[in-house]
């Protein structure tokens, strides 16, 4: 994609060019012949759209610790991503969407799965980090409520040996939410996540 709106010299170019570089590498993209392959990168419409998030003013913050209606999530820097299985036929899908490339080393996994699922989770690199199950053995899901959906999607990943595609860790009480806010803004995370634990998809 272009990244001025205008041309610039060299110099400015390759300021640029090196910071979008660290930028990506960052997200645990990689580059040259040794990278992560991936399979299936032709974009096409997969019928499927992905929830994207609300933000929230910080101070909301403390009453949904306290609210035991609400888990918390780390929200991962990392690019959000579906994975659907349907029978031998796997592909990613992105916020927009479209069918994207999957990891090699994601790929591999999710073909081990018995049933057929859709998967919603963060990409870095060839680490899949989920945290939502919308489909299991071609059942839509998403009208659960979504401890029943993280429940289910801790099952799936389990029946698997495996370390490429992580749970996401999800803080129930209000102790162990306040624990991982201080522990994300310790580490200068990229964000924290509430999700009504009763709430559909």
């Amino acid at each position: 994609g272009t990244k001025t709106n205008v041309p610039v010299d060299y110099a400015d170019a390759k300021r640029i060019f090196d910071k979008l570089v660290k930028e990506k590498m960052s997200k645990g993209y990689s580059q040259g012949q040794d990278a992560t392959p991936y399979q299936h990168t032709d974009k096409q419409p997969s019928g499927l759209l992905p929830q994207l998030l609300n933000a929230i003013d910080e101070d909301q913050v403390p009453a949904l610790i306290q609210d035991d209606n609400y888990c918390a999530q780390e929200k991962h820097d990392g690019r959000h991503l579906l994975v659907r299985k349907q029978g031998h036929d796997i592909t990613g899908i992105n916020k927009k969407g479209n069918t994207v490339g999957l990891p090699l080393p994601v790929f591999d996994v999710v073909k081990d799965f018995d049933a057929d699922v859709v998967i919603d989770s963060e990409s870095i690199g060839d680490i899949l980090y989920a945290f939502d199950l919308l489909e299991l053995d071609g059942v839509d899901i998403r009208s659960w409520p979504y401890r029943e959906r993280l429940a289910a999607l801790m099952n799936l990943l389990f029946s698997v040996q495996q370390r490429v595609i992580k749970l996401v860790e999800t803080a129930f009480t209000s102790t162990q939410k306040q624990a991982l806010l201080n522990t994300l803004k310790a580490n200068k995370r990229e964000g924290i996540v509430f999700k009504q634990v009763f709430a559909a998809y």
